[in-house]
């Protein structure tokens, strides 16, 4: 114990082992993994085009699921271990453990919110999409995840984002947008968006589909 506790300490005192520091707290970061079983991580600034190398124990050997609001859905590559984590501060939120197959995950909103949910999304069927969820604030235990299927008529999720608390995703088939809303901690609801168009947002072609969050910042 006492020489593990040595060893994070030096590791600590490493700048290779610490995140570069931001110029603020928007400074956007592209993150790469790279090296012998994803032990290295590059972070690009978009900013001013420089690149930082690091060796972050906490990242090394982890699959990124999704990065949203300044956070990071890590999964180990050899176990089921699952957690949050921001690469700026650090701060960690350990999750349940990812013992399923998943397409998507998505977060509602900043781990920071009371109401923040981690959904995962899979498509074992046509017509199903199975939602797995989970809310660290609300949630008294951090041993499973909520299960509920829900039939979409022709086919499954696609792609998914979320705005303003609430997550969308665009069906693989007919390319309608779906709101996806958790209720409580056990219940999620998923409607269709009216458009006024009586179909589809757009026709459907070999195009790689994208959901890109708008939020508006007041000065």
């Amino acid at each position: 114990m006492e020489k593990l506790e040595k060893e994070e300490q030096q590791q600590r005192r490493n700048p290779m082992s610490l995140p570069p520091t931001p110029r603020g707290s928007d400074d956007p970061w592209l993150v790469f993994f790279h090296g012998k079983r994803g032990q290295n991580q590059t972070f690009y600034s978009i900013l001013d085009g420089h690149n930082h190398v690091k060796n972050i124990p906490c990242l090394r050997r982890k699959y990124i699921c999704t990065s949203s609001h300044g956070w990071m859905v890590l999964r180990s590559m050899n176990s089921d271990e699952c957690f949050l984590l921001n690469p700026t501060t650090m701060e960690k939120i350990q999750l349940p453990p990812l013992d399923f197959h998943f397409k998507l995950c998505v977060l509602s909103s900043s781990p920071v919110d009371p109401s923040c949910t981690i959904v995962f999304i899979s498509c074992p069927r046509d017509d199903v999409v199975t939602f797995r969820f989970f809310s660290p604030k609300k949630s008294t235990t951090v041993d499973c995840w909520i299960k509920q299927d829900v039939t979409i008529e022709n086919g499954g999720i696609d792609v998914v984002t979320s705005c303003d608390g609430k997550i969308y995703g665009l069906t693989d088939c007919t390319l309608e947008i779906l709101i996806v809303e958790v209720v409580d901690t056990t219940t999620l609801t998923v409607r269709k968006l009216e458009t006024g168009r009586g179909g589809p947002l757009m026709q459907d072609g070999p195009v790689r589909r994208l959901l890109v969050d708008h939020a508006v910042r007041y000065m």
